[in-house]
């Protein structure tokens, strides 16, 4: 299960799909709008589906839906050099990380639309960008 070349999240057929020995395959299937995702330092797979919720899969295979608390997730998603996995609710006000537990934490709200995440090259702090507002925000990384 692992994306070698990298990976993109395929909302049409709803997969994730790896670049591997210059040929797309499919790495997850069964997925709901899958916006984003990020391979976790284990080899399992967080994804941000549009559709509802965050999909945690593990190395094993075994699944976790998270992310209850997200109206919509979105293409925002990010991840520390640690795997600590943070990402935004498009369809709401939040940024939020994403416990493997299947639980999830809010780190920032109050964002209109946040829809852009990424972390610093010092991993200090997370950027997003807003529809809303049409801006960048600075979030300090939570300890």
């Amino acid at each position: 299960m692992t994306a070698r070349g990298g990976s993109c999240a395929n909302r049409r057929s709803n997969e994730i799909l790896a670049v591997e020995n210059g040929a797309l395959t499919s790495v997850i299937k069964g997925l709901n709008t899958p916006v984003g995702a990020v391979q976790t330092p284990d080899g399992g797979f967080v994804v941000s589906n549009i559709g509802g919720g965050v999909t945690i899969l593990r190395p094993d295979g075994t699944r976790v839906e998270a992310g209850g608390e997200f109206n919509t997730p979105g293409p925002g998603i990010t991840m520390t050099q640690t795997g600590r996995v943070f990402v935004v609710d498009y369809g709401g006000t939040t940024v939020r990380e994403i416990l493997m537990d299947g639980g999830s934490r809010a780190v920032a709200d109050g964002f209109s639309s946040p829809v852009g995440l990424v972390i610093t090259s010092d991993q200090s702090a997370l950027l997003t960008a807003t529809w809303g507002e049409r801006a960048v925000f600075r979030i300090p990384l939570p300890s």
